[in-house]
């Protein structure tokens, strides 16, 4: 399968002008960080929901960052393997095969108490009991290199030996709402973005598989960014989680919160024999 490329198209800026004077930021004067958000929901939703998320951030660090993500997976993809981003939010997979590997970004920190879990959805009504019953359907899935939501259920099909057709459409929202429709037979996705969807697609849908528990999606900082400045993002975002403020900006992503982390908490993933294709 052939991964299709195609152009970023939205990128939203957030600064407190001023607000960051007295930390180690090696950009020019007033030139934000950006930060590349993999876009599991469209550039829209993505905004609003960690638009938020950021202007924390920069309160607690004094850091000014600019909010950037595109319109599917696979484009995020190419600009990250491109560099453009300072920071980026992505899927555990592409960081430990490729981001971290080739470009030398460094994750620092992860979800708290939450595990990355892959999932296989199909209409609550459809008759698919097991994955042998999706044979000969069409499959829905957000990109090609998205790791629990395509990489790992597509690679558990085909060695099952189930015949399907698999579809990108963009993201994980777009996957739920196009097997909800009707659309596909099914589709990837994974468990945290799932329980985000609005009742009316969430209850018309049931998961017919679940992958293992994985190391989370990373924040991961690119090797030009001063090791200054990841300490205090870093710093910004555990204490999300010991503020009211930052609680309730991180509600309505259903985040627990953050931790530290470092590459060697992903190298377990090194050894799974994925590959990242569309790299």
């Amino acid at each position: 399968m052939k991964p299709m490329m195609k152009r970023r198209t939205f990128t939203s800026l957030l600064s407190l002008a001023g607000a960051w004077a007295g930390n180690a930021y090696s950009a020019p004067p007033g030139q934000p960080l950006s930060v590349g958000i993999v876009p599991q929901q469209s550039p829209g939703e993505l905004a609003r929901l960690w638009t938020p998320v950021l202007r924390y951030l920069e309160e607690k660090s004094g850091i000014p960052l600019q909010f950037e993500t595109a319109k599917d997976i696979t484009t995020f993809h190419k600009r990250t393997l491109a560099g453009e981003y300072d920071i980026v939010y992505t899927n555990p997979l592409t960081y430990a095969m490729v981001l971290h590997p080739r470009l030398g970004y460094e994750a620092f920190a992860r979800e708290r108490e939450r595990s990355l879990v892959g999932l296989l959805v199909v209409r609550k009504d459809s008759r698919y009991k097991t994955l042998q019953d999706l044979s000969g359907s069409q499959l829905a899935f957000p990109a090609e290199a998205a790791m629990a939501a395509s990489i790992i259920p597509r690679a558990l099909l085909d060695k099952q030996g189930v015949v399907y057709t698999p579809h990108y459409v963009g993201s994980h929202d777009s996957v739920y709402l196009s097997v909800e429709k009707g659309l596909y037979a099914g589709g990837g996705g994974i468990a945290r973005v799932m329980a985000m969807q609005p009742a009316s697609v969430k209850d018309q849908l049931r998961v017919l598989w679940s992958s293992p528990a994985y190391p989370p999606h990373p924040f991961a900082a690119h090797p030009k960014v001063s090791a200054a400045v990841v300490r205090s993002l870093q710093t910004a975002l555990i204490a999300m989680n010991q503020e009211s403020t930052g609680l309730a900006v991180l509600k309505p992503l259903d985040l627990n919160g953050f931790m530290a982390t470092r590459d060697a908490d992903y190298e377990s993933l090194r050894s799974l024999g994925y590959k990242v294709s569309e790299f």
